[in-house]
């Protein structure tokens, strides 16, 4: 079993006026599965991002902010092997091509009592398996 990946891609960042990173990355996926037994399909993989981060320091506190978007588009070959699409459990050729529009966040605040100690606090959300991801 062989699988080939070839794999590009790009970014872009620019550091905004407030000491914050704006960026965007591209990433094109091929992947060809060859051989007797397959563990994944061939499929061609389409991603892009874009990301804002930005960090504001008032005396001993430190704010931190980032926000992501991804936009995924991905097309797998049918394989039976692998049952891809699985008609007999009510699957059709839509699975073979899925994309989707995800939105992740985090915020984070850390006071800084000493040079030598701190206290952080993080949240963050990732969207993929929420009401905030966008299915096509």
């Amino acid at each position: 079993m062989t699988v080939t990946l070839r794999t590009w891609s790009c970014s872009i960042r620019r550091l905004v006026r407030l000491r914050g990173t704006l960026g965007a990355k591209y990433l094109h996926e091929d992947q060809h599965t060859r051989g007797q037994e397959a563990l994944v399909p061939s499929a061609g993989i389409n991603n892009f991002a874009t990301y804002v981060f930005e960090k504001v320091e008032l005396n001993k506190f430190t704010l931190s902010v980032g926000l992501r978007m991804d936009a995924r588009k991905q097309k797998a070959e049918p394989n039976q092997q692998l049952k891809l699409p699985d008609y007999n459990a009510g699957e059709t050729d839509k699975v073979l091509a899925q994309s989707y529009i995800d939105f992740s966040g985090s915020l984070e605040g850390t006071h800084s009592f000493t040079d030598n100690f701190a206290l952080a606090v993080n949240i963050g959300e990732e969207s993929m398996h929420s009401r905030w991801a966008i299915h096509t």
